[in-house]
């Protein structure tokens, strides 16, 4: 099914716009165990010991070593890299946020635009690898530059609760042998939430079936996207946005005031580009779309600029314009 453009062209918020633009400006972009203040560690990029305070921040690999269950994670604005599979393991519940001034005595504050956190895998390794059953929280980071072989090169969480605020993936890529899913990031079962998200020039490619440049979620996964930005991201099917149901299954899966621009033109680092469901495709869910636009998305061959198949689909208030396709440049629907 081939659909003309919706009514109601998206408007964002004043405030979201600005979030929006400040997150993009990130892709250019002593004793042991003692605490700043209970449940709370702070680090630096060049934090050292195992202090792990205000006045003495530590590392961000000691901090997550000594991070109990619900603790908050204050990153200083900077460069973070690290070593081994991620520069971010956690394997506890707790929250990260990014954006703090790194003032070393006073009041703790954060400005996302004036001290962007970067998590930067330099090419060589994920950004953020969370373990299974645990809620994790991300908030005001900028996570660039990862790389894996399979899945999830910015992010890649498993039967886990994510949540993610103010934070931008740019710049990562998946490029493997086998089937290749996630650029930005895959998380399979459990929770997704994004709410002022950016994900831009994010690629997953291989050879055959690569799915969901920027972002894959698969599995009895209930899935909330709220005022987030999808920009320049590739992969041969769903450059953007791909999510897949277990069989059986039917997961709800909701995308309010976002929008997808730019996606399969092969604009970002990998080789990977557009070929099938330019924009996104969804795969037996519950679907309701609202307030979204989707313009300038590209495909090679068709099967619309947003895909939906065995499941449910409730739009209003959309906007799909001015995206080229070999066929199908709308919405395209099967079973649905």
């Amino acid at each position: 099914m081939t659909a003309t453009s919706l009514r109601h062209a998206f408007v964002p918020t004043v405030v979201g716009t600005l979030v929006v633009l400040a997150i993009m400006l990130w892709c250019d972009a002593a004793s042991p165990n003692v605490r700043a203040a209970q449940s709370t560690l702070s680090v630096h990029p060049t934090g050292s010991g195992t202090a792990c305070a205000q006045a003495q921040p530590c590392s961000m690999h000691v901090a997550l070593e000594q991070a109990e269950e619900g603790d908050t994670i204050l990153l200083a604005g900077g460069v973070h890299t690290g070593s081994g599979e991620a520069v971010m393991e956690t394997a506890r519940s707790a929250t990260l946020q990014g954006g703090w001034d790194g003032a070393s005595s006073g009041d703790v504050t954060f400005d996302m635009a004036a001290h962007p956190s970067i998590i930067d895998g330099e090419g060589q390794r994920r950004g953020v690898l969370i373990s299974e059953g645990i809620t994790v929280s991300l908030d005001g980071l900028s996570v660039t530059n990862g790389a894996n072989s399979a899945a999830g090169a910015g992010l890649y969480a498993r039967d886990s609760n994510v949540e993610l605020r103010n934070t931008s993936f740019c710049s990562n890529v998946v490029s493997g042998a086998d089937r290749t899913h996630g650029g930005r990031a895959m998380v399979e079962g459990g929770t997704l939430r994004a709410e002022r998200c950016v994900f831009r020039a994010n690629n997953a490619a291989r050879v055959q079936y690569p799915f969901g440049g920027a972002l894959v979620t698969s599995g009895s996964l209930n899935v909330l996207v709220t005022e987030c930005l999808f920009l320049d991201n590739d992969a041969n099917t769903a450059s953007a946005l791909y999510f897949r149901a277990d069989e059986g299954d039917a997961p709800a899966v909701r995308i309010f005031r976002t929008r997808f621009e730019g996606n399969g033109h092969g604009r970002s680092e990998g080789p990977g580009r557009g070929a099938y469901a330019a924009a996104l495709h969804v795969q037996g869910a519950e679907v309701e779309l609202r307030g979204n636009t989707l313009t300038d998305n590209w495909g090679l061959s068709g099967r619309g600029t947003a895909s939906f198949s065995h499941g449910s689909l409730l739009m209003t208030e959309n906007t799909v314009a001015g995206n080229e396709l070999g066929a199908d440049p709308g919405i395209y629907c099967q079973s649905v």
